[in-house]
């Protein structure tokens, strides 16, 4: 018989082809003590591979022959691509994991299987089971079951109003995935900071409305995870914001990932409002951490921002400094920071308007006015526009606290014509005045 040498397929991590007999066992004694370690050192394994032996000329050998030492033709044996790659690559995160309410104290939790890890090109060569974790008003969260790969299921029939539900996948070599989403009792869903076991930080998290959560389950490739991670390179990290320089104490980005090739989204919009909520630390000086600021005075000097590419923009928050957070209600997806340095407003207060003169022709450019502003008494907010002769052109509403946009139209849906506008923006009795141009 001609020599044989191994060949890692599929992804393998070494090709050997037209080597001797004794080299190719050599070779072959080499993956075997590796896989050995592997499975002693670490169980951080990731893919699973064959070993197909070809004949030293290259030739694949016949189904029913053997190797030298009379073992199959085909020897399955593990492969480490974590390690090959110089990368982890985790289970995937379960998608699609929803809570059902079928009457006062039960629930069903559904999810759809698990069938790859986070690299979408990497199939899973066996999951084992799912771990569902509970936890009921004012406790932690413990194990409340587990379904083995074949079962998308489970059904809590003494379930406590408030209770708390998310998953993980776990693969046969006990590699597990980040948690699910976050659900409750009454069809909210959270999403929590992916590093929470290691930051024991429960206070960070995305809450969204019954209302709102259509929008992670919109079936097939198009189901939505979501997520918060810090960012750990924009704290302490100094900004300026109208002229006035803060520093960055606490960065987090809420992210959305669709199902199909577990693409990261952009963006995404919420039909309606959802919850933000940023914690701060102090440090055992009695400063904000990672920025010079006494903690008494985190009501006067410390905001809620969003980035929207270019800059922060200032968002209306409740300030909570007994569990030290800032919450705000928006409707997308962006980074979002506590920063520092900047006086807080005790009235409706314009920021920022931008730009000074549109041109809304549908080029994407100059096409909006942005009014932003601060509301600290959380009345609602209405823009006026006018004409020069003082009759009403537009009236909008607010939809996303802390600014509203004007698209050069008049209450028909026309392009209002070229020349000087005034804007009116109002919360209660407080008003703020002044002018925009239109350019065709």
């Amino acid at each position: 018989m001609q020599g044989l040498s191994p060949v890692l397929r599929p992804g393998g991590i070494m090709k050997l082809n037209k080597i001797g007999f004794i080299p190719g066992l050599v070779i072959l004694a080499m993956l075997v003590s590796n896989f050995c370690c592997a499975q002693t050192a670490s169980k951080k394994v990731y893919n699973r591979a064959e070993v197909i032996y070809l004949h030293s000329n290259g030739e694949t050998p016949a189904p029913d022959e053997e190797t030298p030492d009379g073992r199959p033709v085909i020897l399955p044996i593990l492969s480490n691509l974590c390690q090959a790659k110089g990368v982890i690559i985790p289970v995937d995160n379960i998608f699609g994991f929803k809570a059902t309410s079928l009457a006062p104290d039960t629930v069903v939790l559904s999810w759809r299987p698990v069938v790859r890890y986070t690299d979408p090109n990497t199939s899973i060569f066996k999951l084992t089971k799912y771990v569902i974790y509970r936890a009921i008003p004012g406790a932690s969260f413990t194990v409340f079951d587990e379904k083995d790969s074949l079962t998308y299921s489970c059904t809590d029939s003494a379930s406590v109003a408030g209770s708390l539900y998310k998953a993980v996948a776990v693969d046969d070599m006990d590699n597990t995935s980040g948690y699910s989403i976050t659900v409750d009792t009454s069809g909210k869903v959270y999403a929590y900071r992916n590093d929470i076991d290691t930051s024991r930080d429960t206070y960070t998290k995305l809450v969204v409305p019954s209302d709102a959560a259509g929008v992670v389950y919109q079936g097939g490739d198009n189901d939505i995870h979501l997520e918060a991670s810090r960012v750990q390179e924009d704290e302490g990290k100094s900004c300026t914001i109208g002229g006035v320089k803060g520093t960055i104490s606490t960065s987090i980005s809420f992210d959305a990932y669709r199902y199909k090739n577990r693409e990261k989204l952009a963006s995404l919009q919420f039909p309606g409002k959802v919850q933000i909520t940023l914690r701060y630390e102090i440090d055992e000086k009695g400063l904000v951490k990672n920025t010079t600021l006494p903690a008494g005075r985190v009501k006067e000097k410390m905001g809620l921002y969003y980035f929207n590419g270019i800059e922060w923009i200032k968002i209306p928050a409740t300030i909570d400094l007994v569990n030290q957070t800032l919450t705000a209600e928006v409707n997308h997806l962006s980074k979002y920071a506590l920063i520092t340095g900047l006086s807080n407003p005790t009235k409706l207060t314009l920021t920022k308007r931008i730009p000074p003169i549109i041109t809304p022709n549908g080029d994407g450019i100059n096409d909006f006015c942005f009014f932003y502003y601060e509301n600290p008494k959380g009345k609602p907010v209405t823009l006026k526009i006018f004409d020069l002769s003082g009759s009403l052109v537009r009236q909008i509403e607010e939809s996303i606290p802390g600014q509203i946009k004007w698209d050069g139209k008049d209450s028909n849906g026309d392009i209002a014509e070229s020349g000087a506008y005034v804007y009116q923006i109002q919360a209660g009795e407080e008003v703020i005045t002044g002018s925009v141009v239109i350019a065709k």
